[in-house]
């Protein structure tokens, strides 16, 4: 006995027997030689068609955002095959239905060819979901020079979440979750949270602004202080919020300069002339200051000093 899978035995198989366990190729045919002792020479052969289906999942594995859709696919890889579809959970018996599922999701296909084999794959559809909220958890009222912090509070099922805030010329880590603002205008910030690099989600809050004039009341002179030592208004002094220049100067009645200062710093009068407390009176006082937008303000008054 000759076996082969070539009609001129050529190769020859390595068996001799009368019978050959195979594992049959797809349309397979064996062929089989027999000769007797006198020489006398039988050739026949078989086919034998390996019907088992051979399929691939595209890709087998993926995430999206909550909300998208994602195409399952079944590639059929032997284009002799004529494939029938059966979905679990129940989709349209096809070979590239469209998902969207609310939650992560593992789909199974039963593909089945015109012999009957079937074979079986599994999608998994991971599904992101992302919420962020921003808040001021500073003040949300800032003066010029002044800034407050805001925070961006994500909930989500993935990992490595990341953050963009807009407009970021105003800001102090904007790549973060809880940047420093200070605004020179009534502005309105908005972060949106990406996680996995995949699905966003945007969130805004607004920051006021304001905008002090070199005017009253944003300038600020008491009409009345208490050098009594008591931690309340034991100074005269000028209050701003935006004063970066000063000239101010006070004087008693009969016109003798008590105090004077070009420090916008300074701690202020402590009702003393010489290291010594002066009585209570009226005293006379002239003010200039300039402030941080290059305006000007000028001013004079009275001020008692209290006991």
């Amino acid at each position: 006995f000759v076996w082969s899978e070539s009609p001129d035995f050529n190769p020859a198989l390595p068996f001799t027997g009368d019978s050959l366990l195979i594992t049959p190729k797809k349309n397979g045919v064996y062929y089989i030689k027999v000769v007797n002792a006198p020489g006398c020479v039988a050739i026949d052969s078989v086919k034998i068609n390996n019907a088992a289906i051979n399929i691939d999942a595209e890709p087998a594995n993926r995430t999206i955002c909550k909300g998208d859709s994602t195409e399952l696919t079944v590639t059929n890889l032997d284009p002799e095959d004529v494939l029938t579809y059966v979905w679990s959970p129940a989709l349209d018996s096809i070979a590239n239905p469209v998902v969207s599922p609310e939650t992560t999701t593992t789909y199974s296909v039963l593909a089945s060819n015109q012999f009957g084999c079937a074979d079986t794959m599994l999608f998994n559809v991971r599904v992101l979901e992302i919420s962020v909220s921003a808040e001021v958890i500073g003040k949300d009222t800032v003066c010029p020079g002044q800034s407050t912090e805001l925070l961006a509070t994500v909930v989500t099922n993935g990992t490595e979440v990341s953050y963009d805030w807009t407009p970021a010329n105003s800001l102090t880590g904007e790549d973060t979750a809880n940047p420093t603002a200070a605004p020179s205008e009534n502005t309105v910030y908005t972060v949106t949270a990406v996680v996995e690099n995949l699905c966003p989600d945007t969130a805004s809050v607004i920051v006021y602004f304001m905008s002090g004039e070199c005017a009253e009341p944003y300038i600020f002179v008491p009409k009345a202080f208490t050098p009594n030592s008591d931690g309340n208004n034991d100074f005269f002094i000028v209050r701003g919020l935006d004063i970066k220049e000063v000239y101010f100067v006070v004087w008693d009645r009969w016109g003798e300069k008590v105090y004077e200062t070009s420090d916008p710093q300074a701690q202020g009068w402590d009702g003393t002339f010489r290291g010594k407390e002066l009585t209570p009176d009226s005293y006379a006082w002239y003010l200039q200051v300039t402030c941080g937008n290059g305006e000007v303000y000028t001013d004079k008054g009275d001020v008692t000093l209290l006991k």
